[in-house]
């Protein structure tokens, strides 16, 4: 008799807890990430603003790299957003970085290298900007 209390309580501990406190995250937790604003953007770096998103490429450091500009372009594509890409100088957009995400409001939210795993951080921060307006949208 004392066993199986014991062994009752053991799995109630061991998948009782577990469980309970996982259903009670799927009801009142609300999985979101935020992006960290950097800046506000600069006026001259962005000559139409229509509250739109916008990927700003260093057009000089991206004709060096066709495949990454190959692979910015299918990215872009496939993702649900309207977001239009703006070619311009790194002077324009004072800038060290190649490669700058703006969003629709005007803030810098990233602002990368042109190299591999950059172009793969942008991408996971477009996936995570695209979750958060269209749960903003509903």
């Amino acid at each position: 008799m004392k066993r199986k209390l014991i062994l009752i309580l053991f799995f109630t501990v061991v998948f009782g807890f577990p469980i309970s406190w996982y259903l009670i995250l799927q009801v009142f937790g609300e999985n979101q990430f935020a992006l960290p604003v950097i800046r506000n953007v600069e006026e001259g770096c962005i000559s139409v603003y229509d509250r739109q998103a916008y990927l700003i490429l260093d057009s000089s450091k991206i004709a060096n790299n066709p495949n990454l500009n190959k692979r910015i372009t299918k990215k872009l594509e496939v993702i649900e957003l309207d977001l239009s890409v703006n070619y311009h100088f790194k002077k324009q957009c004072d800038s060290d970085k190649e490669m700058i995400f703006v969003d629709s409001v005007g803030q810098v939210l990233g602002e990368y290298e042109l190299s591999r795993e950059e172009v793969d951080r942008l991408f996971a921060e477009l996936d995570i900007y695209t979750l958060n307006v269209k749960r903003n949208e509903r």
